[in-house]
């Protein structure tokens, strides 16, 4: 059983007969409606647990939901500009010369 078809038969509950006719973007779309859902629900969690620890007054400070959850940013895309400029820095360290590491050790037909 592939990995789609796991997804689709447990996290989106789909038959075989709507898998089968479903577009791979349609696929996607249902996979991302999926991942929203479930971080809607842990954050109306967090939200929950939050008042709780907050009202009951165990810590001196305020929890939040992002201390609850502890989602990470998604790191930032470079720019073309950036990715220019590590392509040229990565160029001049080779000095723009191709290395194959394979061809420089040397075969057990030359020994």
């Amino acid at each position: 059983m592939t990995e789609a078809r796991r997804i689709a038969f447990s996290r989106l509950a789909l038959k075989p007969e709507e898998f089968g006719r479903l577009l791979p973007r349609e696929f996607f779309d249902l996979i991302e409606g999926w991942e929203w859902r479930e971080r809607d629900e842990w954050h109306k969690r967090a939200w929950l647990a939050a008042t709780i620890i907050n009202g009951v007054g165990f810590r001196n400070t305020a929890v939040t939901i992002d201390d609850l959850i502890g989602e990470k940013k998604p790191p930032e895309l470079k720019s073309g500009d950036q990715l220019r400029a590590d392509w040229e820095l990565l160029k001049s360290r080779s000095h723009g010369k191709r290395t194959n590491r394979l061809r420089s050790r040397p075969s057990a037909a030359r020994r």
